[in-house]
């Protein structure tokens, strides 16, 4: 898909379009003399704000950002965000979302969504309340090591042997151990004196 962005013609201090704005677009190509798409829409029923600045983390669980005021027309006060937040290394579509922050540019995190010492990245975005659209693209990323959270605890090991010369173990591990390689250590003693 290709796409463009055009800025209106006009001051841009005070080019604003208005609920009774309609554009009419149209995309040539070629030499074409034919039209190939064309639409007719309003601007206030189709919405699509610029992203947040980038996130900032206070304290491993709150979070915040801002808006570019330059880039927000005095009539569209009234928004809601999402926050995505993740493990740095896995997927965004495996990451967390917090939704509905009407209005409130900050959330806290519940500690018990935190692995201590674990990398996060967040990224959020946001959408008008007042007018129809779309969310805005997510903002730049940001990272963090959260000094918070669930501790890496160790977790059950059991052992079985055939009683001759095998020995086979398995073990379940908890917090940031689950996603780290492990190595079995043992020491083979004789107890002759029993």
């Amino acid at each position: 898909m290709q796409s463009c962005s055009v800025i209106a013609g006009g001051d841009q201090e005070r080019q604003t379009f208005t609920i009774f704005t309609k554009i009419r677009s149209r995309v040539k190509c070629g030499n074409s003399s034919q039209d190939a798409a064309n639409i007719t829409f309003k601007p206030s029923e189709n919405v699509k704000m610029h992203p947040p600045f980038a996130p900032s983390i206070v304290d491993s669980t709150n979070i915040t950002w801002t808006l570019n005021q330059n880039l927000i027309p005095v009539y569209l006060q009234q928004r809601e965000f999402q926050i995505r937040f993740k493990c740095k290394g896995n997927s965004w579509e495996d990451s967390s979302l917090i939704s509905e922050l009407q209005g409130q540019e900050w959330t806290q995190l519940n500690e018990k969504w935190l692995d201590r010492d674990a990398v996060y990245e967040t990224q959020v975005r946001v959408k008008s309340q007042e007018y129809a659209g779309e969310w805005s693209e997510w903002s730049p990323v940001t990272e963090w090591r959260s000094q918070v959270g669930n501790m890496a605890e160790g977790g059950s090991l059991k052992c079985v042997s055939d009683y001759k010369s095998t020995l086979s173990c398995a073990w379940n591990t908890t917090g940031k151990l689950r996603e780290s390689s492990c190595r079995l250590h043992f020491t083979w003693t004789v107890n002759r004196g029993r």
